[in-house]
């Protein structure tokens, strides 16, 4: 209160219900961060474990294939191979003579 009896107010005080709306909006923003951020993450690793099975059985079928061309050492054998992976994922394999 001031010396004359009236109340002090501040020069702006917005209105209860903007107050309120701006808590809930800023509550809302959060809110969807935080959910944005872990589905982000969980997204991610449904991805690569995704990709990591395909690979698997990608190789689990050519195992066989390539088991054979490495024991005759035959180029054709490995170009079978090498079709193979691109026919079956669209992979691309790389043979390197050792």
């Amino acid at each position: 209160m001031t010396e004359n009896g009236a109340r002090r107010t501040r020069p702006f005080a917005p209105p209860l219900w903007l107050r309120i709306g701006g808590a809930v909006l800023v509550g809302y923003l959060l809110a969807t961060l935080v959910a944005g951020l872990f589905l982000a993450a969980r997204l991610e690793r449904l991805g690569s474990a995704e990709l990591l099975r395909r690979l698997d059985d990608t190789l689990s079928l050519l195992e066989p294939a390539a088991e054979r061309a490495l024991r005759t050492r035959d180029p054709d054998e490995f170009h079978a191979v090498a079709a193979a992976a691109g026919a079956i994922d669209r992979l691309r394999i790389t043979l390197i003579r050792a």
